[in-house]
């Protein structure tokens, strides 16, 4: 099979073969037997009906052959497509049984991060709600009212401003923005609706290996966000951040909404000085195990 400069009158077309690109693009252009020039980024190894194999740029080639050019091309890259997303599996096997393991050492520290919040949402609601409003609205930081001099009749007599940093502001923005424990469900689930494609690829649809492969990528930059979201509970749930947020509750000077924190209790006071509803400090969460995202990242390198 030799490879040929031009294209002889009354020769047709087989099939596309391959695809390539000149890396010296623009300074070094692909040859086309069309144009009979180096016009291109971009071309195309052609079969005709000769025998021969051919140089092709991409609209040459659908100049050339027309419809029978179009369905080539449309091959091709089903072909090449198919080629990526088994090239995808393959890097995908040998790691999926840790992967799997290694997620499921997650669900116990998620779980009782999801517990800890839940329990201080319920017993200090309104203090919670600060914190949210904290981390969303004034980009992690506890504000104060502060009375300002007016210098006109319309400008406002109190200011918000920053009184200190809420620790672990991303534990709330994180939470209302994903829930962490169905994005571990869902990853989990990913995981296994990807390997059961594995043994038996030549049945399976390009349009549903993707779809798959996609599904799986995305609950891996879930899973990423799991982390900053589980690092910022372990930052919030301290001591240097109960004793922040009961500073600051006597600061911002609201009578109703004044909590203590003594002996690992944090508690609401009420305007007479009662405790009402409160939490107490538990031991430190747990470090995360971070094999799976080292697991992702060597799945990544793969591309």
């Amino acid at each position: 099979m030799g490879l040929a400069y031009r294209i002889e009158p009354g020769v047709g077309l087989l099939d596309v073969l391959n695809i390539y690109r000149f890396p010296g693009f623009p300074a070094e252009k692909i040859y086309c037997a069309a144009c009979q020039g180096h016009h291109h980024a971009r071309g195309f190894t052609a079969l005709t009906t000769k025998g021969d194999r051919i140089l092709l740029g991409s609209k040459c080639g659908g100049d050339a052959f027309g419809e029978s050019w179009a369905s080539a091309e449309k091959r091709m890259k089903e072909r090449v497509d198919r080629q990526y997303e088994l090239h995808r599996l393959d890097r995908f096997a040998p790691i999926y049984k840790p992967m799997q393991r290694a997620l499921n050492a997650w669900v116990r520290p998620v779980e009782h991060l999801t517990y800890r919040l839940i329990g201080f949402r319920t017993n200090l609601g309104e203090l919670a709600s600060r914190a949210q409003e904290a981390a969303i609205r004034h980009s992690g930081n506890l504000v104060i009212n502060k009375r300002v001099r007016k210098r006109r009749s319309d400008d406002p007599e109190w200011v918000e401003v920053p009184y200190a940093k809420l620790h672990g502001a991303a534990l709330f923005s994180g939470f209302d923005r994903l829930n962490v424990v169905l994005a571990i469900e869902g990853a989990m689930n990913c995981l296994t609706d990807v390997a059961q494609m594995i043994p038996d690829t030549d049945r399976l649809s390009l349009q549903l290996m993707k779809r798959r492969r996609l599904r799986m990528e995305a609950s891996f930059r879930q899973l990423e966000e799991v982390v900053a979201i589980y690092e910022a509970g372990q930052e919030f749930f301290t001591d240097a951040s109960f004793k922040l947020l009961s500073e600051w509750s006597f600061i911002r000077d609201q009578k109703d909404y004044r909590y203590t924190f003594e002996d690992g209790f944090l508690r609401h006071v009420d305007r007479d000085g009662y405790n009402r509803a409160g939490i107490r400090q538990m031991a430190p969460l747990r470090e995360l195990d971070d094999q799976i995202i080292e697991l992702i990242q060597e799945y990544r390198r793969a591309d």
